[in-house]
């Protein structure tokens, strides 16, 4: 990652990082994925005065995308939703 030259300038050795699909609304735990998919169609919801400002757009438009969005979320398509979590991880040696 980009990002060493930070980690290194604090003192930080054997830096390592792990990558995770975080699945939206499918995959082999279905509670999980249930609630993984209603977490983000509340992000969507809880970001419609942000995200209409910032684009410029009106409520009727965001419902349109929030919309689409919910439905590609809960129904069975080609489209796999994640996020991918960095964890980024490694030492530091004791200050005495």
């Amino acid at each position: 990652m980009g990002d060493d030259k930070l980690f290194l300038n604090a003192g930080w050795t054997d830096l390592n990082t792990i990558t995770v699909p975080w699945r939206l609304g499918w995959g082999d735990d279905e509670k999980f994925d249930t609630l993984s998919a209603k977490n983000y169609s509340n992000l969507i919801a809880a970001t419609r005065p942000q995200i209409t400002a910032a684009l410029g757009i009106g409520e009727d438009q965001y419902d349109e995308a929030g919309r689409i969005a919910n439905e590609e979320l809960t129904t069975e398509n080609e489209y796999r939703q994640r996020f991918t979590i960095f964890s980024r991880f490694g030492r530091k040696p004791l200050k005495n």
